[in-house]
């Protein structure tokens, strides 16, 4: 298994061509065809996943995301690396 290179701020990403996303009791899942497995995603997450349909730089994603909330910049930035990072790990999204 090949190391994931760092994701940074300048880092571009997409949500994976096999995912699917759908929503149980107003919460937003995916799941990956890969693995059959189910993903429940909080209200920030579904809206990074679906602003990754087309791909996106992390740095633009923040700038998403502060669009929709206030949130500090620092904050926001480490929750989406975060996010992100987990994300790529399970193969949800991938690094481009």
């Amino acid at each position: 298994e090949k190391a994931m290179k760092p994701i940074t701020l300048d880092t571009i990403v997409k949500k994976s061509e096999d995912i699917f996303t759908g929503t149980i009791d107003d919460e937003m899942v995916a799941m990956s065809i890969a693995n059959g497995k189910y993903y429940q995603l909080n209200r920030t997450g579904s809206i990074i996943l679906s602003l990754l349909d087309d791909p996106r730089s992390i740095r633009e994603l923040c700038e998403a995301i502060q669009c929709h909330y206030r949130v500090d910049a620092g904050v926001c930035r480490d929750d989406i690396l975060e996010f992100v990072n987990e994300m790529a790990m399970l193969n949800l999204i991938t690094v481009i």
